[in-house]
């Protein structure tokens, strides 16, 4: 894929859909949270605690260090895309399967007319 392409689809496709949420650091009591050294990363530490059980895909230690973001991010990363894979994959030989099926039940609803 030209790096072009590449770019207007990251730009058209993927920034607007980030969203930004502020999080509040006042009253932390999960000790993953409080474990976290950086300050600037106990927000998404917080976020992390409040949104699970999703996943925080880091390569921050800061993150990693308590357990907010998995130590093989990437393997989890691929992991999931596997997963989803698979699920398509399955949706559609199960559609192939049923579509037979589908077609005879309106043949006979047709022909019953």
């Amino acid at each position: 894929m030209p790096l072009a392409t590449l770019r207007t689809h990251f730009e058209e496709r993927y920034l607007p859909t980030p969203r930004f949420v502020a999080v509040s650091t006042a009253e932390i009591v999960d000790p993953q949270v409080v474990a976290i050294s950086n300050p600037d990363d106990v927000p998404m530490g917080q976020l992390a605690k409040l949104i699970a059980p999703r996943v925080v895909l880091s390569e921050d230690k800061d993150l990693r260090g308590p357990g907010i973001a998995p130590d093989d991010w990437r393997g989890a990363a691929r992991f999931a895309i596997d997963v989803a894979e698979g699920a398509a994959s399955q949706a559609i030989t199960s559609n192939r399967a049923t579509l037979p099926i589908r077609g005879g039940v309106e043949l006979v609803k047709l022909l019953g007319r």
